[in-house]
């Protein structure tokens, strides 16, 4: 079974788009990745579960293929800050309040917060799925659950603990995906429209709309800012959609098919590329104006400057890109090509 690389390119258009994000990208480019940047992520997991997957199956290849890495990233990020370090090297109890902190962190799911968020929409995602099976049911539920949660229990304390708000909401695009994997599938119209370019026509205008229209700046996956379940929805599929169709017009685009293959690790550890992109710039004999160009540039070197660390992660430690068992956590799937 061939990898298809369309799906790994979506996700490292995600993957870019979340660097470009911490970075501090603003203006009109910050309004068009927000609604995509996490979302993708969902959806692709979503797109990637196999409608015949046991539960037994399902847990072994999707959820602990995340959670491993995920608690070992934890650990990892919090040992390796410069400061940290410094600090362990003048005082070894430092060791032990860090590692303390960092298991609180695990447990309470904010530790790498995204990665916990997914694991529970997956497992939510995978549960509506099974019981409901047909795509209209299923989508009802899911859009029900979704709604629900952002209206009566977004703002609950108690939810952030594995980040169950931010799951039990983006849940619709694990289900979305999984069905839009069986429309792609198979040839038909709904084939056609799901994998139509003139889906970034759509989110263009959609963009400019809502940024005239209702004084839009973008908005956390997390909390959802705009105040309409609807209007997120509306722009997370149109994104998600506009990147799915460009990603099957151009399956492979070298740097961001990379960094969708070892997402977790540009999740991880990609920040820390930030310095290399600040002091090359630096370099340079003339200044670079505009905010977002500056983190644009900033974002390229950063993701430029990971890849030979991360094949050899990879090579040395598989395990912190997801591949923990048997060669590899996630399942090789498929080509539609």
């Amino acid at each position: 079974m061939k990898r298809d690389e369309s799906i790994d390119t979506m996700r490292g258009i995600g993957a870019f788009c979340v660097m470009w994000a911490h970075v501090g990208v603003g203006g009109i480019y910050g309004t068009i990745i927000s609604p995509i940047m996490l979302p993708v992520f969902f959806f692709v997991s979503g797109y990637l579960l196999k409608p015949e997957l046991k539960v037994k199956k399902f847990i072994k290849t999707r959820l602990l293929s995340l959670l491993f890495p995920w608690i070992i990233i934890s650990y990892v990020e919090a040992y390796c800050n410069v400061s940290d370090i410094r600090r362990m090297l003048k005082n070894a109890g430092v060791i032990k309040e860090i590692g303390i902190e960092c298991t609180k962190r695990i447990l309470m799911g904010s530790a790498v917060w995204f990665v916990p968020a997914l694991l529970v929409s997956l497992t939510i995602g995978y549960g509506i799925i099974k019981i409901c099976g047909r795509w209209q049911s299923a989508m009802a539920v899911s859009l029900t659950i979704c709604a629900l949660t952002y209206f009566l229990l977004r703002d609950t304390e108690v939810l952030k603990i594995w980040n169950i708000s931010c799951a039990l909401i983006n849940q619709i695009f694990i289900v979305a995906g999984y069905y839009i994997r069986r429309c792609t599938d198979r040839e038909g119209i709904a084939k056609k429209i799901v994998e139509h370019w003139a889906w970034i026509i759509v989110y263009t205008v959609e963009v400019v709309v809502f940024m005239n229209f209702f004084a839009w700046e973008g908005f956390d996956v997390r909390n959802n800012g705009i105040q309409n379940i609807f209007l997120y929805l509306l722009l997370c599929f149109s994104g998600l959609f506009a990147v799915f169709a460009l990603t099957r017009q151009w399956r492979r685009i070298p740097l961001l098919t990379f960094m969708g293959k070892h997402s977790l690790l540009y999740f991880a550890f990609g920040p820390h590329g930030y310095i290399i992109g600040r002091k090359l710039l630096a370099l340079l004999p003339f200044s670079i104006r505009g905010k977002s160009l500056c983190a644009f540039l900033i974002c390229v070197t950063a993701c430029v400057a990971w890849v030979i660390p991360a094949l050899i992660i990879d090579r040395v430690c598989p395990v912190l890109n997801g591949k923990w068992n048997m060669g590899h956590g996630e399942e090789k799937y498929k080509s539609n090509a």
